[in-house]
């Protein structure tokens, strides 16, 4: 069972880490608020150490839930797909069970009960082929070479690289413009240069994406808005 630690009526999912040296607050994009701190803090010490700005970030995450809206898969809402908005409508098609056409993604009505999985299905197909136009080019341009390339449905990250140099992509990215979907790419790519988040590694990412900190900006300010 996680645990859970409620300040001014907000509850937040405690997440201690040996390997975390700083206290981040934060809100996944399904509404769950939580901490992360260094493992050797109480929780008393982490409300103390939050101290006077523990209001303004409740304030912060206050408007942000009240910005996410849960989807009902009805006509008319309008769903993000490289970073432009497209509105649903029903078919009596079912094969495929959702299409994007023009101006609409068109879902079947018989698979309704299971909106939220095409989505993510028709998400990932589209993911990969993006992702085939665009990684060759940095690839290359980079020098590198990644072993293996996978989309997984992860809510807490863009993407990650492991010491195999098996680079995994968020489902998520779907929704994002080509030039952030760009950004995390380039940054995965940075880390078969370097494993880490030293200096060297950001120095590298900035010599390859000069304006990598204004893209990593908006991704981060409108990470909520990147859901289905």
């Amino acid at each position: 069972m996680k645990n859970k630690l409620e300040i001014n009526s907000i509850e937040f999912e405690l997440r201690p880490s040996s390997r975390r040296k700083k206290i981040a607050v934060g809100m996944e994009h399904s509404g769950t608020c939580f901490i992360s701190y260094p493992m050797s803090l109480s929780q008393e010490k982490l409300k103390y150490v939050l101290g006077k700005d523990i209001n303004k970030i409740i304030d912060d995450l206050k408007i942000k839930l009240s910005k996410i809206n849960q989807y009902n898969y009805s006509e008319g809402e309008e769903f993000l797909f490289a970073g432009r908005y497209y509105s649903l409508k029903y078919t009596d098609t079912d094969n495929p069970p959702i299409e994007l056409i023009g101006e609409h993604f068109y879902l079947s009505k018989n698979s309704l009960h299971n909106a939220y999985k095409v989505f993510e299905n028709w998400y990932k197909k589209a993911l990969y082929k993006r992702l085939e136009k665009i990684l060759p080019l940095w690839t290359k341009k980079m020098g590198v070479n990644p072993q293996k390339i996978s989309i997984k449905s992860v809510k807490t990250i863009w993407g990650s690289c492991s010491t195999k140099n098996n680079i995994t992509f968020s489902t998520r990215l779907a929704l994002v413009s080509d030039d952030l979907l760009e950004y995390v790419i380039v940054h995965e790519l940075c880390h078969l240069k370097k494993m880490n988040h030293s200096n060297e590694f950001w120095n590298t990412l900035e010599f390859f994406l000069p304006d990598y900190k204004i893209l990593k900006e908006r991704l981060k300010a409108n990470s909520l808005l990147y859901r289905w």
